[in-house]
């Protein structure tokens, strides 16, 4: 028996569960938070799509590799969003090598891990330059705290980049929450 995604509104084009997703973002950004954690735990619904959410996993726990594969695997992000997603994913890499004083690893992973992901040479040395700026700024002493908060901060960068492509299903229906949301 197949599984498909129930779809909503007088021509189907609406799958339920993006339709009450984009309820719960927009609960959020009215602030309406109780809500929101209401529908969420009703209709086992996440305000943040599966893909966000594994994209989220593998960059809390450093899995680089994993976030490449799956910002690769989204079929519905464009060349130029999924270019910067992965130049945002490689920086961070590069600079928690660097923080950890691995300018070995950190060359090394510049070189191999670039140099496959076909960025324009305008951006890899824009990437490269920002990094040896850091490093001269002495960001190589720094505490687990700096690098989590580093990480959020990607995770942040990702959410606004992101947001035109898992947020489709707003476009359809029209919603607009407004706050940047």
């Amino acid at each position: 028996m197949e599984n498909r995604p129930t779809m909503l509104g007088p021509k189907g084009l609406i799958k339920k569960h993006e339709f009450v997703r984009t309820i719960i973002q927009c609960l959020y950004c009215l602030g309406y938070k109780k809500s929101a954690v209401s529908l969420e735990l009703e209709s086992s619904s996440s305000c943040k799509s599966m893909d966000f959410g594994l994209l989220e996993s593998h960059i809390l726990s450093r899995n680089w590799h994993a976030c490449i594969d799956v910002l690769y695997g989204l079929d519905e992000l464009t060349e130029e969003i999924r270019a910067s997603a992965l130049l945002l994913t490689c920086r961070q890499s590069l600079l928690e090598c660097l923080i950890h004083g691995d300018d070995s690893s950190t060359l090394s992973a510049q070189r191999k891990q670039i140099s496959a992901l076909y960025l324009g040479r305008e951006k890899v040395h824009k990437l490269g330059f920002g990094l040896l700026s850091l490093k001269e700024m002495g960001l190589g002493k720094v505490d687990d705290a700096v690098i989590i908060e580093s990480r959020k901060i990607l995770l942040s960068e990702m959410e606004k980049l992101l947001s035109t492509s898992f947020n489709a299903s707003r476009k359809k229906i029209g919603i607009s929450c407004g706050n940047g949301c």
